[in-house]
């Protein structure tokens, strides 16, 4: 059984894909090439079922999702799915209280509730959007923390329960699962009431994961620009810390918080903020608008998208002087609700109540990564077999260790080998420093999919990617026995 110290070399390794790749598969592209699919699909197998609103769910784990009718959970806003590194579902939640059927569980794979997997009047209230977050247990491969939020409704309530914590542990029950801890109450700063907007993202280190929440406006008028940080470790929950930055205006609700897949971003409300992954602090608050909303960043962690309460979706440049300029309206469609990146890297959009009847339906943001119209959304684009969406997906981590934190600005590999432009759209120039070399270029798509493979002549060469559809990929390099990679957009 490796010790601490073992574990941590292993993480951090598996945290740093290029050293990891150099370790093990340092000349033998054939043996790497084949690795490369297994890599790109399982960093995001916990997000391939879904299992949202009132009996409706998906299933990525094929190149499309399939709407599947096996969910026996009602849900009217936050929830939550979890499934294993290989994509095999384990368990899913409505979290919180005041379902229309009354129930309130944890739900196994089988889709029974856990024998002690009953939450009814235990955690609060389910109208928050994000109602509940799965953290994995650091130091486990079995146990999760299910954390769940009350919510607006029980705000002036005596029995409003902040924010609670359950385990569950998947060697139990013959290995459906059960819910060993339920509804501890964590310490919150001064007892404030949160918003209604829980988010996570892995520590710096590997390991760890830090949960962010926010303090809200809505009953205590002082202090409303706090942020509230934990740090989840394989020593337990820590003690909240605090940090006041940003509007002092936030009552939260009807909207959600985002962390970036690189781990570098947080939007909430209407303010984006650095994030550093090592200190949980935030630094530098841009703001995007005027309105609550519904949000999600591209894979690339350049586009935040907003779905505003009646006014329609937007996309935001961050990488823009000013990011509220920057604004490009997609639709004024008026009843968007929570958005979602799924492993595909395409934004499913959940749709409202809309005309007296509740909708079958997910929109589609299909090119996250391209500015503008070439986004590709298309409104309706995938029907419900069975169920419907109400207003709420899952909520998931979107912590993704392959996505490089420079994003699109970074567009040099190794000081020695230069990719432009980036975004591309019809061609993409190779420039080298060692006029000897003849680096290998091969582009993947984020399920791992081989697209383009191309050996470059002499520096400055032009490579067509016309064909190319758009949307985000990965350049692998091979250049003096070495493999690199890179985040590649085509629009």
């Amino acid at each position: 059984m490796p010790d601490d110290r073992s574990l941590s070399i292993i993480f951090a390794l598996l945290n740093d894909y290029n050293s990891l790749m150099k370790l093990i598969f340092p000349t033998s592209l054939f043996v790497y090439f084949l690795f490369i699919p297994l890599f790109l699909q399982a960093q995001e197998g916990h997000k391939n079922h879904w299992y949202f609103g009132k009996g409706a769910g998906l299933d990525f784990s094929s190149d499309s999702p399939v709407s599947v009718a096996n969910s026996t959970m009602i849900v009217e806003e936050g929830c939550v799915t979890h499934s294993d590194e290989n994509g095999d579902l384990l368990f899913y939640s409505n979290g919180n209280n005041t379902t229309s059927n009354g129930i309130v569980a944890v739900w196994n794979r089988n889709h029974n509730i856990m024998p002690n997997g009953s939450l009814f009047g235990l955690t609060g209230n389910s109208t928050p959007m994000q109602s509940s977050l799965v953290v994995p247990m650091p130091g486990s491969t079995t146990k999760y923390y299910l954390f769940t939020l009350d919510g607006y409704e029980n705000y002036n309530s005596p029995n409003y329960k902040g924010l609670t914590y359950s385990i569950i542990d998947m060697t139990l029950d013959g290995g459906l699962g059960d819910v060993t801890e339920k509804a501890t109450p964590l310490i919150i700063p001064s007892a404030p009431i949160l918003c209604e907007q829980i988010m996570a993202t892995k520590h710096a280190n590997g390991i760890d994961y830090w949960v962010i929440l926010h303090e809200s406006g809505y009953i205590n008028q002082d202090n409303t620009n706090q942020f509230i940080r934990y740090r989840i470790s394989p020593s337990g929950i820590s003690n909240p810390e605090s940090q006041y930055i940003g509007i002092e205006n936030s009552a939260g609700m009807q909207s959600t918080m985002q962390i970036s897949a690189q781990g570098d971003k947080l939007a909430f409300n209407w303010e984006i903020f650095d994030f550093d992954n090592e200190t949980g602090m935030l630094s530098n608050p841009r703001a995007t608008g005027s309105s609550w909303g519904y949000r999600e960043f591209s894979k690339s962690g350049r586009f935040l998208y907003v779905a505003m309460w009646s006014e329609g979706l937007f996309q935001y440049d961050t990488e823009a002087p000013n990011i509220a300029a920057s604004v490009y309206q997609i639709s004024s469609h008026p009843r968007f609700s929570q958005l979602q990146i799924a492993p595909d890297g395409k934004i499913y959009i959940s749709m409202d109540f809309y005309n007296g009847v509740f909708q079958p339906y997910l929109s589609v943001i299909n090119n996250p990564d391209v500015q503008g119209v070439g986004c590709g959304f298309v409104h309706n684009q995938l029907e419900l077999a069975s169920g419907v969406c109400v207003l709420g997906l899952p909520n998931f981590i979107d912590y993704d260790p392959k996505m490089p934190q420079n994003g699109l600005s970074d567009n040099k590999i190794d000081q020695q080998l230069f990719i432009s432009p980036n975004p591309a759209s019809t061609t993409i120039t190779v420039k080298y420093n060692d006029i000897n070399s003849y680096p290998l270029i091969t582009i993947f798509d984020l399920q791992g999919k081989l697209i383009l493979s191309h050996t470059c002549n002499m520096t400055g060469e032009q490579i067509d990617i016309s064909s190319v559809q758009p949307g985000s990929y990965i350049a692998m390099v091979e250049i003096d026995h070495s493999v690199q990679w890179m985040n590649l957009v085509i629009q």
